[in-house]
């Protein structure tokens, strides 16, 4: 056996396995009775599984710790949440992720290492948790495809190696505006090493950008607008290395996390506020009826200017308006949920130019006298709009116009600000390990479940669910909660986020019931060292007579090491693994 083919071996043992192998590779080795021919050291056992365990985070947000200048006035705030939650939805069967990796000769055009543009149906390599603005993606890659872009490729990865793999990840989102036309289309021919296990005829990041940078949508305006509406998105992560020690080491509980990508929407949202001060007010009057936004481009690009080279988490300063229509459309303004009397709407890229939007707002008086004010956002007596909003209304911003007087015989009096459209994020210093507080394993409260099995020799448990009983109060049947309880010490001040990964049957049987009584896929906390209560979970069945067998993994990952790696806290020996199930009838 030659000694360089001692790594591949222990890698592609069991743990059971390496022991013996170990032993009997040190086995003519004597550190006492022969100092010239010491007992090397022994060598890490790697877990099982020979696969590369990688994580990575999607968000539909620019952290505010990354914040670029943009040109919204001090005085101005970004978006902290949304008026409504399909401005951070990712619909999943019109989604698609592209890890890119560079070879070791040195070239600056990237390798398509492996794509995914159909999750929904994908294999058992790849898992997506979470959801509305936040998902972590879990991939298992082959460990052989991944030594094919390191220095001598014929050589397995090792415990001491010192070799290095780069990669970076795009990511295309809701391409068709619209949650009821699936597929994202435009990158079949794009072949990637990992369907064909080898890099030669592979695409690169130049032939991904040559299909993205041309992407066009129209926002679905069929039937409802703010119903079908989903907000196309483009993320491009930073470049990351990883190291072979951690590649060798990485399995599904301690999986070696890529970062973060966070996802540039590519329209801008329109705020119209009535701000009148109260003095000039006659109790509720004037009043903003409606609004609505004549334009001139319906159409958008899905990615920004020069795709290639976007940084990830920064706002944009310069855009590119998609084709000018014949026909201008007219789009109905709807209630805003953050800003009392307040309308939005969502907007693809537009000039302030030639085919400039106008706005048609309605205003009605004490007397119950309506009247409508058109606003040419190109007309110069606009001067503030012009001086704070340029002459492009850029992806990912808010644009506000706010009433400041109004007579029914002049002019509205407007004020015109824009700020950046993001999502606030804390950035703390985490430690490495996850632990438990006293009596912190996952501990299911009685009479909330039908029967639940554990076994403490290997922290597996099973729970099965209660069926759907009747509520006298509400007068029908409702789901009953599964409810349990569980405690984390450290890393304090870490994320933690609660999943249900499904593993039989339905792939929406289950969801986490929040206080305020609403179904939701995921439920995530940070670890604090004041707090004296253990965190609580209720997870109900979402169907009410089940014809098929279903069970997902109740999954906690756990943010460490300044959130550049998540762990898995839901593993035997932290907080134990449980399986919730839910029979056929």
């Amino acid at each position: 056996m030659r000694i360089k083919d001692i790594s591949t071996l222990i890698r592609t043992l069991r743990p059971a396995a390496v022991a013996l192998v170990a032993s009997a590779l040190l086995a003519g080795c004597s550190a006492v009775n022969d100092p010239e021919n010491p007992c090397p050291e022994p060598v890490p056992e790697q877990p099982g599984e020979n696969a590369l365990a990688l994580s990575f985070r999607v968000t539909t947000s620019i952290p505010l710790s990354r914040k670029a200048p943009s040109r919204a006035d001090d005085q101005n705030h970004p978006e902290e949440t949304y008026d409504y939650q399909f401005e951070d939805e990712i619909n999943l069967n019109d989604f698609g992720f592209f890890i890119f990796a560079y070879k070791a000769d040195g070239s600056d055009d990237p390798i398509l290492l492996y794509k995914n543009i159909d999750v929904i149906n994908s294999t058992s390599e790849m898992e997506i948790a979470g959801g509305l603005g936040d998902y972590t993606v879990n991939l298992n890659l082959p460990v052989s495809l991944a030594e094919q872009f390191l220095t001598d490729p014929t050589t397995g990865l090792s415990p001491t190696g010192s070799r290095q793999l780069k990669v970076r990840i795009a990511i295309i989102a809701n391409s068709n505006a619209s949650r009821l036309h699936p597929g994202l289309s435009g990158f079949d021919d794009l072949i990637d090493a990992y369907s064909t296990m080898t890099t030669d005829g592979s695409a690169t990041f130049s032939e991904f950008i040559d299909v993205a940078r041309n992407m066009e949508f129209t926002p679905d305006n069929t039937g409802d607008y703010y119903t079908n509406l989903l907000i196309p998105m483009y993320g491009l992560s930073q470049d990351f290395t990883m190291g072979e020690r951690n590649m060798y080491f990485s399995r599904p509980d301690d999986r070696l996390m890529l970062g973060e990508v966070s996802l540039l929407r590519a329209m801008n949202k329109v705020r119209v506020v009535n701000s009148i001060p109260a003095d000039e007010m006659e109790g509720e009057y004037p009043q903003m009826v409606s609004a609505t936004i004549t334009y001139g481009s319906p159409d958008g690009f899905v990615t920004p200017v020069n795709p290639q080279s976007y940084v990830n988490g920064q706002q944009v300063h310069t855009d590119r308006v998609c084709s000018a229509a014949s026909t201008r459309p007219t789009q109905t303004f709807t209630a805003g949920s953050l800003v009392n009397r307040s309308l939005i709407t969502y907007l693809p890229v537009q000039t302030l130019q030639t085919g400039a939007p106008t706005l048609v707002i309605t205003m009605r008086n004490a007397g119950g006298e309506t009247r409508d004010f058109a606003v040419d956002l190109s007309d110069p007596q606009y001067e503030t709009i012009q001086n704070q909003w340029g002459d492009m209304m850029l992806r990912n911003h808010v644009y506000t116009l706010a009433i400041t007087s109004v007579r029914f015989g002049v002019e509205l009096q407007l004020t015109a600000t824009v700020a950046d459209w993001e999502d606030a994020e804390f950035n703390l210093d985490y430690s490495e390990t996850v632990s438990t507080t006293d009596n912190g394993k996952i501990d299911w409260y009685n009479g909330t479940f039908y029967s639940e099995t554990f076994t403490e020799d290997t922290g597996l448990g099973e729970l099965i669910v209660l069926p759907w009983a009747y509520n006298e109060e509400a007068q029908e049947y409702r789901p009953v909660a599964a409810r349990c309880s569980f405690g984390l010490s450290s890393p304090v001040g870490a994320l933690w986020v609660a999943s249900l990964i499904t593993t039989q049957g339905e792939t929406s049987a289950f969801r986490f019931l929040t206080e305020a009584g609403e179904q939701v896929e995921t439920i995530q906390g940070r670890i604090d060292a004041n707090q004296t209560q253990l965190n609580t979970l209720s997870i109900v069945p979402t169907i009410e007579h089940p014809t098929v067998n279903s069970s997902a993994r109740l999954q906690i990952m756990v943010s460490v090491n300044g959130g550049e790696r998540w762990v898995e806290a839901t593993t035997p020996d932290i907080l134990g693994q449980w399986t919730i199930v839910q029979t056929q009838e």
